[in-house]
C-alpha cells in the first residue's frame, strides 16, 4: 500500500479565530478539522473538485472531541488526520491535536457518508469507489489507514426530545445570513457548533470549561432560513437542539461536563 498511515496538517491561531479568552473559537477548531480531513482524502489522489465532478459530496453526520485544552492564540500546532476505513454505509475518520513538541492535547471522532451531490442520498462505499478505477490510489480509499483511534468509541447517536414543547421557549433564533453561508450555499456544519456554544454562553454558561462535547447533524440549513435553539440539562451535561421550520430537525449537540 502507497498511503501513508496519517497526513499531519499545521495550523496557526489568529486573534480573529481567537475568544475572549484567547483560546480558538470551537467552531473554528472544527473548520480546521474540516480542511485537514480534505488533505487526508486528496493523499487518495481525489481532491473536492474531482470528487464533485463525478456527482458526490462528503457529508459528515457525527463528530465528537475531547480536548486537554484549546489551542491559544499565537500558537502553532498540527492537526492528524487518517481514515478509519468503513463501516456499511458510514467512512470514520480520526483526529489528534499536537503542540510542537508533538505531545497530544485533544481528539476527535467523525462519521461520514458519500452522497449524490444533487439528491443528498447516501452511496455505498464500494459502488463509489468503483467508479474511479482510473486514478491509482483510489482503491485504497475505504481501507484503514492504521490500527490507532483517537478515541476508543464511535461518536454516538444523540436523540431529540420526543415532544419539542418540553423544552420552553427557544434560547436564541439564529439566520442564514450572509456571513453564514459557505460555497455551497448554505450553513456551513462548523456553524452549529458556534451557535451551540452562543447558546450556552446566553446561558451564563462558564463555556472556557467544556473541553468535550458531541454533535450530531440532521438537515442543511438554506440562505434565509431561521433556526431557533432550545437547551436543556439531561445527564450530567447540556443539551442544545436546533429547528428550524418550527419543528424540523436540524442538530442536536451535547456539551459533556464530567470532564470538568
Amino acid at each position: 500500500m502507497s498511503i501513508p498511515p496519517y497526513v499531519d496538517k499545521n495550523f496557526y491561531v489568529k486573534v480573529t479565530e481567537s475568544s475572549m479568552s484567547d483560546t480558538i473559537l470551537p467552531s473554528v477548531l472544527l473548520g480546521d478539522f474540516q480542511e485537514s480531513a480534505e488533505d487526508g482524502v486528496m493523499i487518495f489522489d481525489i481532491d473536492n473538485d474531482i470528487f464533485n465532478d463525478r456527482g458526490y459530496c462528503w457529508i459528515v453526520l457525527r463528530m465528537s472531541v475531547e480536548l486537554d485544552r484549546l489551542p491559544k492564540w499565537k500558537e502553532n500546532f498540527t492537526i492528524r488526520t487518517w481514515s478509519c476505513g468503513t463501516q456499511g454505509l458510514f467512512w470514520r475518520r480520526d483526529y489528534k491535536l499536537l503542540d510542537t513538541n508533538g505531545e497530544v492535547f485533544g481528539r476527535s471522532t467523525s462519521d461520514w457518508i458519500v452522497a449524490d451531490i444533487e439528491s443528498h442520498r447516501p452511496i455505498r462505499p464500494r459502488t463509489m469507489i468503483s467508479t474511479f478505477e482510473d486514478v491509482p490510489n483510489a482503491k485504497y480509499l475505504g481501507d484503514s489507514q492504521n490500527d490507532d483511534r483517537s478515541l476508543d468509541y464511535s461518536a454516538p447517536k444523540l436523540e431529540f426530545p420526543d415532544d419539542l414543547s418540553s423544552l420552553g421557549n427557544a434560547v436564541i433564533t439564529k439566520y442564514a445570513d450572509y456571513s453564514e453561508l459557505d460555497h455551497n450555499h448554505h450553513v456551513n456544519n462548523t456553524r452549529y457548533v458556534a451557535w451551540a456554544f452562543d447558546a450556552l454562553f446566553k446561558n451564563c454558561i462558564n463555556v472556557d470549561e467544556i473541553k468535550s462535547f458531541d454533535i450530531n447533524y440532521h438537515s442543511e440549513v438554506k440562505q434565509g432560513e431561521r433556526v431557533d435553539i432550545f437547551m436543556e440539562d439531561s445527564n450530567n451535561s447540556y443539551m442544545i437542539y436546533g429547528y428550524k421550520n418550527g419543528s424540523e430537525k436540524v442538530f442536536v449537540f451535547r456539551a459533556n461536563l464530567s470532564n470538568l
